[in-house]
């Protein structure tokens, strides 16, 4: 671009692998210009970064961001309520195995002030986070016990409700790898896929910590771009 005139507008191909894939061109015309527009910023500060170029560096996207915020709360919701649909299902006669001797019992089995679940073929760290939930949404340790004596139904949905809910996050931090991994687009279009896929949407009806596994994971690849190598 030119500040003088008219202006001229160069359309320049950046590389989307390793950032010596440019040619003299395009850094010539990155090294001339007075601006850069791009569709993703952090990647292209990225570029001119390694390349040891400074130039105000403007975002494309901004036209659509109204429109994929609502797409992105929209998608939320839906996976929200799918996991949610069926939340009761077996109850209270059927109950996955894991579910009903491990997760849900260790955690009411804390309440007796002994934090050694005792078992690891399972890591302890849902129940542990169950047993939170359920002093706050029940009040004591005596009344879940209770409940879950006399109809243990409302306890296994809270604790599989805790599960739809952590399904969800992992949808939305699926969202935010992607797009910092790649671009907005292509992190909606991740945790859409993710989002309404069967076997998330499944376990998510199930006391188990297979899904809520999922949402440090997700955490994960989006943290990981900070030690990603460029080449």
């Amino acid at each position: 671009m030119s500040t003088a005139g008219a202006g001229i507008l160069h359309v320049v191909a950046t590389p989307i692998g390793n950032l010596e894939d440019i040619t003299l061109r395009a850094l010539r015309v990155l090294r001339e210009c007075d601006a850069v527009v791009a569709e993703d910023t952090r990647r292209t500060r990225h570029l001119l970064t390694a390349h040891g170029l400074a130039r105000q560096l403007l975002s494309l996207p901004a036209h659509d961001e109204a429109g994929r915020v609502p797409a992105l709360v929209a998608l939320l919701a839906l996976a929200f309520g799918l996991r949610l649909w069926g939340v009761k299902q077996g109850l209270p006669y059927s109950y996955n195995v894991d579910e009903a001797t491990h997760f849900v019992p260790r955690a009411i089995a804390y309440f007796g002030h002994d934090y050694n679940p005792q078992y690891f073929l399972n890591p302890p760290a849902y129940s542990y986070l169950l047993h939170i939930v359920f002093e706050l949404w029940f009040g004591s340790g005596d009344a879940v016990r209770r409940l879950y004596a006399a109809d243990p139904t409302n306890v296994f949905v809270v604790a599989r409700v805790v599960a739809a809910a952590l399904g969800t996050v992992s949808v939305w931090l699926t969202y935010l790898a992607g797009a910092r991994l790649f671009n907005r687009t292509t992190g909606l279009l991740a945790a859409a896929i993710f989002g309404l896929a069967f076997l998330p949407i499944f376990y998510s009806h199930l006391a188990l910590n297979d899904v809520p596994t999922l949402a440090p994971v997700a955490n994960a690849e989006g943290c990981s771009q900070g030690s990603k190598p460029s080449g």
